[in-house]
């Protein structure tokens, strides 16, 4: 795990800090690569940060706890598979991820499901906690989908509606 000590803009200084964007791009990464930003000291509004990363190491990110407003540059590492972007102020998410199997998007702003079609290995997606309403429609573009989480959000349907919503995943 990062510690954001060894960083610049964590509670304790010392005289060795870095930039998060120096310190990431002098590491020696080894696949695969899990990375964990999400303690409250970081701050990111952006991952600029992780331009300097081999794209071909990045397997897990953790981003949640931050201010992030997008998920940008993420294409450039086409084997992700577990993106954690809890807590953040998302309001819209539009990946391109082959391998990606787990998407987590709770506690954010969105308010519609995020586009999935290009999602094709992703089994587990979790935007509970957010203003999600509309159909679930968007959901049938991904056949690999076991698990959604769409706990604590605007849907407004009643049964019949429920109904017709999951049979569209069917």
């Amino acid at each position: 795990r990062l510690s954001p000590d060894r960083v610049e803009g964590s509670q304790r200084k010392e005289s060795s800090s870095v930039s998060l964007e120096a310190f990431l791009a002098d590491q020696k990464w080894t696949f695969p690569l899990s990375l964990d930003l999400s303690t409250h000291e970081f701050h990111l509004d952006s991952l600029s940060c992780l331009e300097t990363i081999d794209s071909t190491v990045m397997q897990c990110l953790n981003v949640s706890n931050n201010h992030l407003t997008a998920l940008q540059h993420l294409k450039n590492f086409p084997l992700l598979e577990e993106v954690r972007a809890s807590r953040n102020v998302l309001q819209v998410v539009n990946l391109a991820l082959p391998k990606l199997k787990t998407l987590i998007l709770s506690h954010n702003k969105l308010s519609a499901l995020p586009f999935v079609a290009d999602l094709p290995s992703l089994t587990h997606l979790d935007v509970s906690h957010n203003a999600c309403a509309g159909s679930l429609g968007e959901l049938r573009k991904n056949t690999a989908l076991q698990t959604v989480n769409l706990s604590f959000n605007q849907f407004s349907w009643n049964v019949f509606d429920l109904h017709q919503e999951i049979g569209l995943l069917q």
